[in-house]
């Protein structure tokens, strides 16, 4: 059964009134949505309909969640968290496909109809050799590595309707179905969007949704799942390390420990979840830009019997060695990390 915090909901939300915009938007009307009493298809096809079309998007269910629920499975060791997906997903949608083919603010047709199917970059990396796997290809790929698959959103409004950024979301429903790893075999949890430097505390410590990710979003989730549930967090990558309170003070100490790495640890209570930060910048200069793609030319030369790349000018450094480093390079950094991550904790820790 799905919970809801009113209260949570008005602090995640910056709540209008959206005409258009059916159902209201409060917890007893999403809840009897999402449990099927009402009707999520006419919703979203009078939305689609309305002509001159509102730059704002109705309120959507997120597709997955509900209709992939077998693979939010807690007997897994992995968890692969994100926000909500674009809309091109209304694609797929049962009776919307052909409306939505003549939307001019609906993406293309998702290349897999599942989670981070829109272009399947994510699993591209994780399959290899820019392979387009398909969604039984997917599934079969996340029970073989004990990967869980959830979103940290289940209901959300856009902004701007074409928009598949973060910082366009708002009314927010968050996915409180995730307070149940908190009692599961799940160890590593690994994050599309968020940081340990993405963390901001307001002057009380309390966790600030700006910037919108996956980790702040999930880092308020946790909040609610038990009263005064003790939150810390520790930088070292093994986990061996010392773990402090979430507040300014210990986020500033789990920084110094982390230096840059993609690794760190969070203990809720008891129980410990080592976290990855999957690189997944929107640009590839962003990606080149980052402190873990210099660490990782650094870790690929000594891997293949380099001198330590000292270098000042880092893409120079790649081009003279073609026989280790393959164009294009992030694409190479990519799918090498992420399945470091799920194959190889170890060599992970050692970038």
């Amino acid at each position: 059964m799905l919970r809801f915090s009113q209260s949570f909901f008005t602090k995640l939300s910056a709540l209008k009134s959206v005409s258009n915009c059916p159902p209201g938007l409060n917890d007893t009307t999403i809840n009897n949505w999402c449990e099927g009493s009402m009707n999520v298809l006419a919703h979203l096809n009078s939305y689609l309909q309305l002509r001159p079309i509102p730059s704002y998007g109705p309120y959507e269910i997120h597709p997955y969640i509900l209709k992939e629920k077998l693979q939010f499975d807690l007997s897994r060791k992995y968890l692969l968290l994100g926000t909500f997906p674009p809309n091109s997903y209304l694609h797929n949608t049962p009776g919307l496909g052909p409306l939505a083919m003549t939307h001019p603010q609906i993406n293309k047709v998702p290349k897999v109809d599942f989670y981070y199917g829109n272009t399947a970059n994510l699993w591209k990396y994780f399959f290899g050799n820019n392979i387009l796997p398909n969604r039984p290809d997917i599934i079969q790929f996340l029970q073989t590595n004990s990967i869980a698959i959830s979103d940290v959103i289940l209901g959300v409004q856009r902004r701007k309707f074409g928009s598949y950024e973060d910082k366009d979301l708002y009314n927010i429903l968050p996915n409180y179905e995730l307070c149940s790893i908190l009692d599961s075999n799940i160890e590593t949890i690994l994050f599309t969007s968020g940081s340990l430097k993405s963390i901001k505390l307001n002057q009380n410590d309390q966790i600030s949704l700006s910037p919108l990710n996956t980790l702040t979003i999930f880092l308020s989730i946790l909040k609610t799942c038990q009263a005064n549930l003790l939150i810390e967090v520790s930088g070292d990558t093994t986990g061996r390390g010392v773990f402090y309170q979430l507040t300014k003070e210990g986020l500033a100490l789990s920084l110094q420990q982390q230096s840059g790495h993609i690794i760190w640890w969070l203990k809720i209570g008891d129980k410990k979840f080592r976290i990855i930060n999957l690189p997944t910048p929107a640009t590839a200069l962003g990606v080149m830009r980052s402190n873990f793609f210099r660490r990782w030319i650094v870790w690929k030369a000594k891997q293949n019997g380099l001198s330590p790349a000292h270098f000042t000018n880092w893409k120079k450094y790649m081009m003279n060695h073609p026989n280790i480093f393959k164009t294009p390079y992030t694409n190479q950094y990519r799918t090498e990390v992420y399945n470091l991550a799920i194959q190889n904790i170890k060599g992970l820790q050692q970038i």
